[in-house]
């Protein structure tokens, strides 16, 4: 294991030091390569809303209708489903093409990835082959990771205005078609970094790392579980 994980980091290192330059132009023809199709992701921006709301507050939400057309399989088109839209990130939603999340009013199956209400869109604007994390996230897959995350590339238009090239991914939560954490003390944490644990109610520096942790999903409330089994969590993380 230990060795199929250096083969992975070293996978990764290689890929992520390739220089690429595409131009939007090329967007789609390259992305033909890993996807059958690139199926348009359109977003209409209900009346009385703009994106300048959610383009200067990651908390700001905007009511929106969604569809899919041209998919590969016809019966993962859809028309004006209601959302919620903002934006994500941390460095990335300072980059002048903003990712974004859709939370749909009802949980919605997209392209055949399981129902779910939340989906992110990565932008992966500095990423100018736009397939580095696609490889990544199907590679994981393939060796047979768990819980690892699905995909799309999709265009994304909003109120007819084209977006560029977006990869529609699973957001990591605890759901049956994401992360079914049935462990009462079963969390999903991320490491973060120092400067944005304000308002995080859960965290820890990791012995190892030197990093904090953030606790983002979890099923128990930790201020009031035994001391004993909030180690015990932390613990798995060293």
């Amino acid at each position: 294991m230990k060795k199929l994980l250096a083969l992975m980091i070293a996978l990764i290192t290689v890929i992520s030091c390739i220089p690429f330059t595409v131009s939007a132009a090329d967007d789609t023809q390259l992305i033909g390569e890993v996807q059958e199709s690139v199926p348009d992701l359109k977003i209409t921006i209900d009346s009385g809303y703009s994106l300048d709301p959610i383009h200067n507050d990651k908390d700001e939400k905007i009511r929106t209708k969604v569809s899919v057309s041209g998919a590969w399989d016809s019966s993962f088109n859809f028309s004006s489903l209601g959302a919620e839209l903002k934006t994500r990130g941390n460095s990335s939603w300072l980059m002048p093409k903003k990712p974004y999340q859709i939370k749909f009013d009802k949980k919605t199956d997209m392209f055949g990835m399981g129902k779910e209400k939340k989906w992110v869109l990565l932008a992966n604007y500095v990423d100018g082959s736009f397939v580095r994390n696609k490889i990544i996230f199907d590679l994981c897959e393939n060796i047979g990771m768990p819980y690892t995350i699905k995909s799309v590339f999709v265009n994304l238009y909003i109120n007819g205005d084209y977006k560029g090239l977006y990869q529609l991914c699973e957001k990591v939560e605890i759901g049956d078609n994401r992360v079914p954490l049935e462990d009462d003390f079963g969390v999903i944490a991320e490491m973060d970094a120092a400067t944005r644990l304000e308002g995080e109610p859960f965290y820890f520096y990791s012995d190892v790392t030197g990093k904090p942790f953030v606790y983002k999903e979890y099923n128990t409330d930790f201020e009031e579980a035994p001391a004993e089994d909030v180690a015990a969590v932390r613990t798995f993380f060293e």
